[in-house]
């Protein structure tokens, strides 16, 4: 047993390093994206429309189904079962109940805890509806017929989005907007003095 310990141990926590040490795409899918942004700290902003009465197809979660509860179950047991086989004079089956127990409990209470924040961090994103009426401030200068850049502030997040314009003068830099709406990845803006 002490093999399988050491080999769970080494596969977990090698999984565990590498995804703390390794690169990271900060990207994440939400099902139907409806616009993709540019934030002013080079992330990616995702933007889901809200749809009344829709729900949500992750409601039933079942954390064995998930690689993460898999990487985290493997590394606690491996690591325990190794120093409970090693430093105790526990019978091998009381440690084997304990490492996979504890590494099962430790797996789900992670996977678990993860998600609880991935899905916090998502309600808090800012939404197309979080878009539309926003004040802006044009950053690059919209012509008649071509798109330029605004930068505006919601939720506490400054973004950065390519914009048009429905007018037959240009926006120039600093002129004060407000987004009417959105049409795929470039938000519609009005002059802010047309707006009243």
């Amino acid at each position: 047993m002490l093999a399988l310990y050491i080999v769970l141990g080494l596969v977990g926590g090698g999984l565990i390093l590498l995804s703390a040490f390794g690169g990271h795409d900060h990207a994440m899918d939400h099902g139907d994206v409806a616009f993709d942004g540019e934030m002013s700290a080079d992330h990616d902003l995702h933007i889901e429309p809200a749809h009344d009465g829709d729900v949500p197809a992750s409601d039933i979660w079942l954390p064995f189904l998930s690689l993460r509860f898999w990487t985290y179950f493997a590394a606690l047991t491996g690591v325990l079962g190794t120093l409970l086989t090693l430093f105790t004079d526990l019978a091998s089956a009381t440690v084997a109940i304990l490492s996979f127990g504890i590494g099962a409990v430790g797996g789900i209470a992670v996977a678990y805890a993860i998600r609880y924040l991935q899905v916090s961090e998502t309600d808090s994103s800012v939404s197309s509806q979080d878009l539309l009426g926003s004040d802006a401030r044009v950053t690059v200068s919209i012509q008649p017929g071509s798109e330029g850049k605004i930068r505006c502030t919601v939720k506490g997040e400054t973004i950065d989005l390519l914009a048009t314009a429905d007018t037959e003068a240009p926006l120039p830099v600093g002129a004060e907007v407000v987004i009417v709406g959105l049409e795929g990845t470039v938000a519609r803006v009005e002059p802010k003095g047309n707006m009243w």
